[in-house]
């Protein structure tokens, strides 16, 4: 089932918080997605993204991870570029996002370079989390509605399709979010080493968001 309706003017609109008992139903909230042993932790604040393909098939994962999106190291100094020094520096700020280049996933970005001489200057095979993140801004294109499964509710829910940026965009105003968190009492932050910012970006995929995570 899809009925579109594309929009005629910009409809930005913010995505709401874990705090939000819409959030804590689908399974979004530093208990509900705890650690291995069932307790809250903290951990960062990001919605449920639903991606396509220019085909307009579902890429088959909700997970963050699993449709990460591959960048260039010639993107990742475009990150570099729209972060502002705070209380860390911009290096600071870009190493703690690729987690020291040890080609991990924990932190946004995937990263991997030399660990003895090497910085995030340096870094290959680089992929970021697909994802929007909970308290930040969206720019809304147009609604559909797509029969999906999400944890296992299979029903007609009504999605909107939200803009992205290409790379050589992401100095635009609203090209990009900053990075939000929530602690082990679920409560919302924006400053996990200061204020980050990244693109809303996905590759050649198309996102849309839950209407219901839309306030």
């Amino acid at each position: 089932m899809k009925t579109q309706i594309t929009l005629s003017s910009s409809d930005r609109r913010q995505l709401i918080r874990w705090d939000n008992e819409i959030a804590k139903r689908d399974g979004y909230s530093a208990s509900a997605r705890g650690d291995a042993d069932g307790n809250p932790q903290g951990q960062f604040a990001m919605c449920p993204v639903y991606l396509t393909y220019l085909s307009g098939e579902w890429v088959g994962s909700w997970s963050h991870n699993n449709i990460a999106t591959p960048l260039t190291n010639a993107d990742l100094h475009r990150i570099a570029s729209i972060q502002i020094p705070d209380a860390y520096s911009v290096d600071v700020k870009m190493n703690w996002l690729t987690d020291g280049g040890d080609g991990s996933w924990s932190a946004p970005i995937q990263a991997q370079w030399e660990q003895t001489r090497g910085t995030w200057h340096d870094a290959q095979n680089i992929k970021m989390i697909a994802a929007v993140y909970a308290g930040q801004w969206v720019e809304v294109l147009e609604r559909t509605s797509f029969f999906i499964d999400f944890n296992g509710k299979k029903e007609v829910t009504p999605m909107s399709r939200i803009r992205a940026y290409n790379p050589d965009e992401w100095s635009l105003p609203f090209a990009s979010q900053l990075v939000t968190e929530v602690d082990k009492n679920n409560v919302y932050g924006d400053s996990p080493k200061g204020k980050v910012r990244l693109p809303i970006y996905f590759g050649s995929r198309i996102a849309w968001v839950m209407d219901r995570w839309l306030s």
